[in-house]
């Protein structure tokens, strides 16, 4: 059996051909030891990643809630006119996508509407409506049911003026007749007789 010969402090180990089975016992243990070390650089983020729990529906409900109320009051870039809200665009959607996901990440809503004008500039901001122009919208239907409320009445009061069924305009009344239509003759004959006894009386 070979004895190994300890070496003095200081000096360096025997080349690896004399020693194969030393050097592979050390570049082991440079391999565990380097591989410790990763480990111990890269666990925190490994473990905030293992242990974060996804949003739950509530929370991505009110953070799509917030970043509606946001998309209203900015201008759309991409329709003119438009507020990112009720623009249709592609691009619009992917922004108000952006903006949930920015406070689901905890960027609040002054920082959001800061970056969007540096991004898109001041002019982004849209200013605050007047009350009155929420009535833009019932226009329309406040006209629909003045119409419609015109047209009935002119229809009622045409009904109104209008003669009953089967008498018609210039028919004289003959509502004091008898009952086959024809005047009263017995009536007629009492007054001319009441008209001549009244002449004679006169004449006497």
């Amino acid at each position: 059996m070979q004895r190994r010969i300890a070496q003095p402090f200081g000096s360096f180990p025997e080349p690896c051909g004399s020693h194969s089975g030393y050097c592979v016992r050390l570049m082991l243990r440079a391999m565990i030891f380097t591989l410790l070390f990763c480990l111990a650089q890269v666990a925190p983020g490994l473990a905030s990643v293992a242990f974060a729990l996804p949003p739950d529906e509530s929370t991505i409900q009110a953070a799509s809630t917030r970043a509606n109320h946001i998309a209203d009051e900015l201008r759309s870039p991409f329709c003119p006119g438009k507020t990112l809200l009720t623009c249709t665009s592609g691009q619009a959607f992917a922004t108000r996508q952006e903006i949930r996901d920015r406070l689901l990440a905890g960027e609040s809503e002054p920082q959001i509407i800061a970056d969007f004008k540096l991004r898109f500039g001041d002019e982004i901001e849209n200013p605050e409506q007047p009350w009155y122009t929420i009535l833009g919208p019932l226009t329309p239907l406040v006209m629909g049911i003045g119409l419609l409320l015109f047209i009935t009445w002119r229809w009622r009061r045409e009904r109104a003026s209008q003669p009953p069924e089967g008498v018609s305009a210039g028919a004289p009344d003959t509502s004091d007749t008898g009952d086959d239509g024809a005047p009263d003759e017995k009536r007629d004959d009492e007054l001319r007789r009441a008209r001549l006894r009244r002449q004679l009386d006169d004449h006497d």
